[in-house]
């Protein structure tokens, strides 16, 4: 089992009253789940016991879950959706393989939220100031690296040099994001040159992006780093890493990019989280592509 993943089963344990058939249940069902959304998984746990301390997984009923749904009341939508999801995850997980005889979890709803991508999104004149105001060469090539690619900042702390490879059409990136799912990611030329002049003669299996002591360098660095940038470029405080790869995925599609193209690029699962992206500009509307004349 992975590391992360037995932390969070051990945590998990001590928060509830498992027996040995029920941790053998949530270990199997963590272990298909990526390490980076491990948190996640823990906190809604957390509030699944807090709304039914000692009872164990075959004993938990509607009634018990009802409640934890209205112990997330006062949290984001956003936040009170993805506890559920959880749950029901881990519910269908033990149905589907016949520790549960039923799945109470299947009736729960999550409450919807709408979709405030949009005031994430910042123009292309943005992000071209975010980069050009940052002089330190490795935080610029961080920054434009994560607009370009649209990764995450986890997958732009794991990178290491053999990440690259070279082909006649040019630099691929390769890259495991969620879910462990492998997508393949051209960059233009300009983005590998940026790459090459902070290399430094690295090995193929050092990574990309070192802090001053040459360890790699830290997610909570990296978002000190854009934190830093955005106030910079007098752009929101709430700006971070992830508001790069919102831009990617929008300026993309205003560009003319395919939307199943944008979903492979950013490593999203289903068109509908790509599709958040296709949206409408102020003073333009679908009627200027009608012509009854």
């Amino acid at each position: 089992m992975h590391a992360e993943t037995a932390t969070a089963t051990a945590a998990v344990n001590s928060m509830i009253s498992l027996d040995d058939a029920d941790q053998n249940i949530i270990a199997q069902w963590l272990a298909q789940r990526p390490t980076t959304t491990l948190r996640s998984y823990r906190l809604a746990l957390r509030y699944l016991q807090s709304a039914a301390p000692g009872i164990d997984l075959r004993h938990v009923q509607l009634p018990h879950l009802q409640a934890f749904v209205q112990s997330l009341r006062g949290m984001k939508p956003s936040s009170q959706a993805t506890s559920i999801s959880v749950i029901q995850s881990l519910f269908s997980f033990a149905y589907k393989i016949g520790y549960l005889p039923a799945n109470p979890a299947v009736l729960l709803k999550r409450p919807a939220h709408p979709n405030n991508v949009l005031e994430r999104i910042v123009d292309e004149t943005d992000i071209r100031r975010l980069v050009a105001l940052t002089t330190n060469p490795r935080d610029s090539v961080l920054l434009l690296l994560a607009y370009v690619s649209g990764l995450r900042i986890a997958e732009l702390a794991a990178l290491k040099w053999r990440c690259f490879g070279q082909r006649e059409s040019g630099t691929v990136l390769s890259v495991v994001g969620k879910g462990t799912r492998l997508r393949h990611i051209f960059l233009p030329a300009y983005m590998w040159t940026a790459l090459a002049a902070i290399r430094d003669g690295a090995a193929d299996d050092a990574p990309v992006f070192l802090s001053r002591n040459r360890k790699p360098l830290a997610k909570q660095t990296m978002h000190n780093i854009v934190k830093r940038a955005a106030r910079r470029a007098g752009l929101p405080p709430t700006f971070s890493m992830h508001w790069c790869r919102h831009a990617h995925a929008s300026h993309a599609m205003d560009r003319g990019a395919p939307i199943h193209l944008v979903q492979q690029t950013l490593g999203h699962a289903s068109l509908a989280a790509t599709a958040r992206y296709v949206h409408c500009k102020p003073g333009t509307s679908s009627a200027e592509f009608i012509r009854p004349y």
